[in-house]
């Protein structure tokens, strides 16, 4: 009996995986050393399995075999390679893989330059890769819509703005990319435009001088022919001396610069005086009036700020000014802030003791974006006396003779709803039979219960 026994234990450990009645199947592991390195690198693999193994196969990766059990290999290529050992015995085999194992090289860290940076449309780019780790891929993204995969590329910009450069390179150990953000400005120079009011009149004359330039320019340079200058956008110049002066504008931007010098020249007479024995006499009509005007920045988001500027001729003494939003103004030259989107007509009207003209300009300032103006919300108050306030009467005035509540009496309430003694008496008849219903409910339910 005791041999069944024994023959039936060592069928079972036949059919155990990796054990037989005299051993067991290897479990394979491994080390290498260095696991990262640069082209041409060697390394030593060394076996690490359990269970005696008689016979060993390596995969390196990268094509190359061994059937030693701690062979040395030499990486020639960059990359990332897996490694692969497979042991065995009599008894059975064992495979053990590491992923991703030697690392042979880097990845690449990307770098470029590009030249010019700034230019008008159509615009030259010349792009350089300037990126260290041996990259073999290029992927250029140049913020216009438009890539290309040459190493150097040039590329052409066609429409004003500010362009993101992107650069991502790749070899076969990684993959990293770079951004450059508003690298590239396209644009264009401004062209210089002078506006001017009044550009006659007796000294001391004042003057305003506007910047009316296209294309957003960055700085200014105003020479008045007096001798004296400004660098302000929009310049307050006065005239001391009678005489004839030129004004000339310079302004500038990322993208070049322009001057401008004004059409007519700024006139000024002498100061009128009067005769020491006599008063003066008024000024006989001139010119007849022509009203006009100019007005800067024309379009923008609300809230949109316009500087208008009386450019009238004939000598106007009085000016009124419609914006077209509902809002005046009687300044000569107003700034005037457009809270709300829209197309606004404005009106010029002036006036003198001789004459008068007005000038509109249709749909002359456009506003954009989103609307800024107050929100204001009527609350309705009822018509309706409260106590003893009849209706329709000032807040101010009733507020002022209840002022001193302490000296309130029930004849200041007469009519009202707590001054009335009807109601009084009401409320006590209330009171009084809601005790008495309580009390009766409570002895009824006392005697059904047989309290008393």
């Amino acid at each position: 009996m005791r041999w069944v026994y024994v023959i039936i234990l060592a069928s079972c450990l036949i059919f155990i995986p990796g054990v037989s009645a005299l051993g067991f199947e290897p479990v394979s592991s491994f080390s290498a050393t260095p696991v990262s390195g640069f082209p041409p690198l060697s390394v030593q693999f060394n076996d690490l399995s359990e269970g005696s193994p008689t016979s060993w196969l390596w995969l390196f990766g990268d094509g190359g075999t061994s059937t030693e059990q701690n062979p040395e290999h030499i990486y020639q290529n960059e990359g990332i390679y897996d490694v692969f050992l497979t042991t065995a015995n009599a008894y059975g085999q064992s495979t053990s893989q590491r992923v991703k194992y030697i690392r042979v090289g880097l990845e690449p860290t990307p770098n470029f330059v590009a030249n010019p940076l700034i230019g008008s449309p159509p615009h030259e780019v010349q792009f350089s890769d300037k990126s260290t780790g041996n990259p073999k891929t290029w992927l250029w993204n140049f913020g216009d819509g438009t890539t290309s995969t040459d190493q150097n590329p040039i590329h052409t910009y066609n429409l004003s703005g500010r362009y993101d450069v992107t650069l991502q390179v790749s070899n076969a150990v990684g993959t990293g990319d770079r951004i450059k953000e508003q690298y590239i400005a396209i644009g264009y120079p401004p062209s210089a435009k002078i506006g001017v009011s009044p550009t006659t009149g007796y000294a001391p004359l004042t003057v305003t001088f506007m910047d009316l330039s296209d294309e957003t320019p960055y700085s200014w340079f105003w020479t008045f022919g007096d001798g004296g200058t400004s660098t302000d956008q929009n310049p307050v110049h006065t005239y001391s001396s009678s005489g004839t002066y030129p004004v000339t504008l310079t302004v500038e931007n990322l993208f070049g610069s322009d001057n401008a010098s004004l059409q007519s020249s700024i006139h000024v007479n002498p100061p009128v005086t009067a005769s020491p024995t006599e008063p003066a006499a008024p000024s006989p009509p001139g010119s007849p009036l022509v009203a006009n005007f100019i007005g800067a920045p024309r379009t923008g988001d609300a809230p949109h700020i316009v500087r208008f500027t009386d450019t009238s001729t004939g000598g106007p003494t009085w000016w009124r000014w419609s914006f077209g939003d509902g809002l005046l103004s009687s300044e000569m030259s107003p700034t005037h802030t457009f809270t709300s989107p829209g197309n606004y007509s404005v009106t010029l009207t002036i006036k003198n003791d001789y004459s008068t003209d007005s000038l509109t300009r249709e749909e002359y300032i456009r506003v954009t974006g989103e609307d800024t103006a107050p929100i204001v919300t009527e609350i309705p108050v009822p018509m309706t006396s409260v106590f003893g306030i009849e209706k329709n009467s000032d807040p101010a005035e009733s507020y002022e003779e209840y002022e001193d509540c302490n000296s309130l009496s029930s004849t200041d309430y007469e009519g009202g709803l707590i001054g009335s003694w009807w109601w009084i008496i009401l409320l006590l008849v209330i009171i009084v039979c809601g005790v008495a219903l309580y009390w009766w409910k409570f002895i009824r339910k006392s005697r059904s219960e047989g309290w008393f």
